[in-house]
């Protein structure tokens, strides 16, 4: 009998089922990430194949320079959202946050505002994104948690969040194109960080950021009302200015 009535020890066949279940559920757990994993890589590679090498193309050579530089920025938001979900999952380490902005904003949306400029090899904007470029892949593998479990996933992440933007914004330049080099395309082809320095020092360069942003958020108030007529009425008491432009459907 169980003197004292303490707790019998499992006998030999109740350690074996608990083994056995637990090694079950252990193999199950691993095929279920491969499978998805593999579901994952055929995704993207399905998403690469018609997206950036057959629809991207198409959409480029059919395309002014301001709506393919609306859809770099919308594709790098998405991306943003993406690395931030990540950033929020614990996928990646905390001080990721810092890299990932530093990349994306000095990086590809000084890119993006600059597009369809082209810039040599030898210039400091070639250098600083080649550099940007190394140190996002050296922080992904410094800052991914659980590397050595989740290589398949580190090496998809590299995929989707570092190579796929510049394979986008380099189909789109146009390159070989020597006569539209240093055409005028109404961007400012300055480094982000100059113009943040120029606008908190100049204040003519702060005026001309400020109208330049009060247009672009009446274009986007114009084409928001016109997409959902339902809110014309509150556009319309946000800026009274854009009453006559929602009734004649111009742009500001």
């Amino acid at each position: 009998g169980n003197i004292g009535g303490g707790a019998s020890k499992p006998n030999k066949e109740e350690r074996w089922l608990a083994f056995s279940n637990g090694c079950d559920n252990c193999f199950h757990h691993t095929t279920m990430s491969a499978a998805l994993l593999v579901i994952a890589y055929c995704v993207f590679f399905l998403a690469f194949l018609i997206g950036v090498c057959w629809l991207w193309p198409e959409f480029v050579e059919s395309s002014d320079p301001r709506f393919i530089r609306s859809a770099l920025h919308a594709i790098l938001a998405v991306e943003s959202a993406l690395e931030l979900g990540m950033w929020c999952g614990g996928v990646v380490k905390p001080w990721m946050l810092s890299v990932i902005l530093l990349c994306n904003v000095w990086g590809w949306l000084d890119a993006f505002m600059r597009f369809p400029v082209v810039h040599d090899i030898d210039t400091f904007f070639a250098l600083k994104h080649i550099m940007l470029t190394i140190v996002k892949i050296a922080a992904y593998a410094l800052g991914f948690n659980k590397l050595a479990e989740n290589v398949g996933w580190f090496v998809l992440v590299i995929l989707t969040c570092i190579f796929t933007l510049p394979i986008l914004w380099l189909t789109a330049l146009p390159i070989g194109d020597t006569g539209s080099y240093h055409q005028h395309h109404n961007v400012v082809d300055v480094d982000m960080a100059v113009r943040c320095y120029r606008t908190v020092t100049n204040p003519h360069e702060r005026r001309e950021v400020y109208t330049a942003a009060r247009i672009t958020l009446r274009r986007m108030l114009v084409r928001l009302s016109q997409a959902c007529p339902c809110l014309r009425d509150s556009v319309i008491r946000l800026d009274p200015a854009l009453k006559r432009a929602l009734h004649t459907k111009t742009a500001v």
